[in-house]
């Protein structure tokens, strides 16, 4: 008596649709402006700290930060010294107001 021979199993249609899903992200990924780009990585760091400071600008904008306040000071440019102080504090300019090659790098973020 002879083991009878079988096919291989096929692929589980859940097994497919993840494939499909990778192939189709992968496409994406290489066909959009940031996936030419040398400095790709540079600019997804960037966006992460835009992410992560996000948050502590609305808090010193809205005057939950350690900025000194001022009645006499309007809250537009408190909110500007605030995200001044943010942006200086994760390196994004100087001191002096000069923008850093990060900086740089979340402006072409956010412009695209």
């Amino acid at each position: 008596s002879r083991i009878p021979l079988l096919s291989p199993p096929s692929e589980p249609p859940e097994v497919l649709s993840q494939q499909n899903r990778v192939a189709f992200s992968e496409t994406q990924v290489q066909e959009h402006p940031l996936g030419s780009r040398a400095d790709a990585l540079e600019l997804l760091q960037a966006a992460r700290i835009v992410a992560k400071t996000s948050s502590s600008i609305k808090k010193l904008t809205s005057g939950e930060g350690a900025l000194n306040e001022d009645d006499s000071v309007s809250p537009a440019w408190r909110g500007f010294q605030a995200l001044t102080s943010c942006l200086q504090e994760y390196g994004m300019i100087t001191s002096e107001g000069n923008v850093t090659d990060i900086g740089a790098m979340v402006a072409a973020i956010n412009a695209e």
